[in-house]
């Protein structure tokens, strides 16, 4: 069975997903840097995003971030590819994921967008990020 999603009802959509995402509409944003071993460099890499947090204070010992954004590669700081790149906890958007399906990401991308001010070209659960980062050399 096909299901048609016109403009109206993604708009009708979407708005819903915003109430939804009201918790997370002002969390504590914390830039935190990580170092990433690049073994055919041999050398460290910088990575510096940006993490969101409950609770900035209590939740950066643990790293316990809600969403991270990088707007450069952490291996060369270029805006190329696919950065911006918004990471999510899958850990905090499971409910989330099962209730819009396919759609989860998009509305993510949008709300983020507008909740934020900042730009996304990707987004990636905390998983997919990893294996993204991981791409660039040994994650410490």
């Amino acid at each position: 069975m096909k299901i048609i999603i016109t403009e109206d009802k993604m708009e009708k959509i979407y708005e819903s997903f915003k109430k939804l995402m009201v918790d997370y509409s002002e969390l504590d944003k914390e830039e935190r840097a990580y170092d990433f071993w690049v073994q055919n460099k041999n050398s460290y890499v910088d990575f510096t995003p940006i993490n969101f947090y409950k609770d900035g204070e209590e939740d950066w010992e643990s790293d316990d971030w809600i969403f991270q954004y990088s707007s450069v590669e952490p291996y060369t700081g270029n805006k190329i590819g696919i950065y911006p790149m918004l990471q999510y906890s899958e850990y905090y958007f499971k409910l989330f994921k099962k209730m819009f399906g396919t759609w989860f990401e998009t509305l993510l991308k949008r709300w983020f967008e507008d909740a934020y001010g900042l730009p996304v070209n990707k987004v990636a659960s905390d998983r997919e990020g990893s294996e993204i980062l991981n791409l660039y050399g040994d994650y410490d």
